[in-house]
C-alpha cells in the first residue's frame, strides 16, 4: 500500500510541472516587411522579415477594433554596393505594419512616401540629429495612447527622437525631441497615466507628456535636458524588458543584472528592487494580462544560440514569478509579442541557430491555457507536504 501512495505522490507532483499540449495556432506572417523604399533604390531581393522592432496594441476608429502595429527593426544582412560595404548598411527599417485580429491579415507602409514614415536613415550608421531611427530598434516598444502610435529612439543614439503616427488620418510626425543620453537601447518605455516614461540615465527618468507632445525638463535652469530624478535609480544593461501594471512601471534588467526587476513609481519617484527573474534574457518578448508580467523567449546569453522557448511570469501581489505549462513555438528573441483582449500574438524575431535566421511568422493562442506553475524551489515544498499528508516520510508505519 505504502508503494501505491508513493506512485500516487509522484503523480500529482508531475501533474503539477508535467507540460501541457499548447494549441498555438499559426497565422500569416506580415508579407511586406521587406523590401520597403526607405533606401536610395528599392532592394532587389525576396521579402524578408526583421527582428528587434517595436509594437504596441490600440483602438483603431476608422475600422472599430484593436489592432496591432508594428514599428521598424532591423534585417539581418546588408546589401552589397553600399556605402560602409552594404547598401543598408546598419539595417535600421523605418517599416510600418498593422494587422487586423478580425480580417486576419496585415497592412504595410511604405517608408518614404509622402505622409509615410520618413527620416531613419540607413546608410553608413552616421550620426545625424535631424534625421533620427527611432523605430525601437532594440526591442523598445512603441506606445499608444489616444488614437496615436509612439514611437521612440533607437540604436545608435538618434538625438532622442519621438515620433508619433495619426491613425485617423494615416500621416506620421516627428513630433519632439529629448535627450540620448542612454536611451537608445536600455529598457523599453511604457506609458504610466497620461505620460510615456524611460529610464535617461542612472538616477533620471525620462518624461514624454502625451498630452501636450512635448518632453519634461526638470531642470529648466541649466543647459541641457534632465530627466526626473529618483533616488537609486539604475540604468538596465541592453535589451532589458519594460511594461506597467497599474501606475508602476516595471523594467526586467538583462542577464548582466541577473534578471534584476525594479518597480518604479514614476509619479511618487520611488524604485524598489522585486524579486529577480529565475532565468535572465535578453531581448524577450513581454505582455501584461490580468495584473501579471508575461516575459517570453529570449536569449539567456550573447549567442543566438541561447533562445529559449520559456514563457516565465511575474505576480506582482505575490512577488513572485512563476513557469508555464506552455511554452513558446519555437526558440525565439527580438520579437513582437501583444495581447489584444485574451488573445496572445508572437512572431518575427530571430531562432536559436549558430548561422540565424529572421523567423517570418505568427502565430497565437489564448491566454487563458497558459497555466502557471510554482518555480522548483515552491515544488520541494509542495512535494514534502503531500508525502507527509499522506503519511509517507521515511520510518513512518
Amino acid at each position: 500500500m505504502r508503494k501505491v501512495l508513493t506512485v500516487m505522490a509522484v503523480v500529482v507532483i508531475v501533474a503539477i510541472v508535467g507540460p501541457v499540449a499548447a494549441q498555438w495556432i499559426p497565422l500569416p506572417g506580415d508579407p511586406g516587411l521587406w523590401p520597403y523604399g526607405d533606401g536610395p533604390v528599392p532592394p532587389p531581393v525576396p521579402p524578408l522579415n526583421t527582428y528587434r522592432l517595436a509594437s504596441c496594441v490600440g483602438w483603431n476608429p476608422l475600422e472599430g477594433e484593436v489592432q496591432i502595429y508594428s514599428v521598424g527593426g532591423n534585417r539581418l544582412a546588408d546589401i552589397p554596393g553600399g556605402p560602409g560595404g552594404g547598401l543598408y548598411n546598419g539595417n535600421r527599417q523605418s517599416r510600418f505594419s498593422i494587422y487586423s485580429p478580425t480580417f486576419n491579415s496585415w497592412v504595410s507602409a511604405d517608408g518614404t512616401t509622402p505622409g509615410g514614415l520618413v527620416g531613419y536613415n540607413n546608410g553608413g550608421g552616421a550620426l545625424d540629429p535631424t534625421v533620427g531611427q527611432g523605430t525601437g530598434y532594440v526591442v523598445d516598444r512603441g506606445a499608444y495612447f489616444n488614437a496615436f502610435v509612439y514611437v521612440f529612439g533607437g540604436y545608435p543614439r538618434w538625438g532622442g527622437r519621438m515620433d508619433r503616427y495619426d491613425i485617423v488620418n494615416n500621416t506620421w510626425t516627428s513630433v519632439a525631441k529629448g535627450d540620448d543620453d542612454g536611451l537608445y537601447n536600455n529598457g523599453g518605455g511604457s506609458i504610466v497615466g497620461t505620460s510615456f516614461w524611460k529610464v535617461e540615465v542612472a538616477g533620471e527618468l525620462m518624461e514624454y507628456d502625451l498630452l501636450t507632445d512635448t518632453f519634461v525638463d526638470y531642470d529648466l535652469i541649466t543647459v541641457g535636458y534632465q530627466g526626473k530624478p529618483i533616488p537609486g535609480l539604475v540604468n538596465p544593461q541592453i535589451f532589458a524588458a519594460a511594461a506597467t501594471i497599474g501606475n508602476k512601471l516595471y523594467i526586467v534588467d538583462t542577464d548582466a543584472a541577473a534578471g534584476a526587476l525594479y518597480e518604479i513609481d514614476p509619479i511618487a519617484g520611488t524604485v524598489v528592487a522585486k524579486a529577480s527573474t529565475p532565468t535572465p534574457v535578453r531581448e524577450a518578448g513581454s505582455v501584461v494580462w490580468n495584473g501579471r508580467l508575461y516575459l517570453f523567449g529570449g536569449r539567456t546569453g550573447a549567442a543566438n544560440t541561447t533562445a529559449t522557448t520559456l514563457i516565465q511570469v511575474y505576480d506582482p501581489v505575490g512577488n513572485a514569478w512563476y513557469n508555464t505549462t506552455v511554452a513558446l513555438p519555437s526558440a525565439r528573441s527580438g520579437f513582437l509579442a501583444e495581447v489584444v483582449g485574451d488573445t496572445l500574438y508572437i512572431g518575427n524575431g530571430l531562432d536559436n541557430n549558430a548561422a540565424p535566421g529572421v523567423l517570418n511568422d505568427l502565430w497565437t493562442i489564448n491566454m487563458n491555457q497558459i497555466q502557471l506553475i510554482p518555480e522548483p524551489g515552491t515544488l520541494a515544498v509542495v512535494g514534502l507536504g503531500l508525502l507527509s499528508l499522506l503519511g509517507l516520510r521515511r520510518g513512518k508505519k
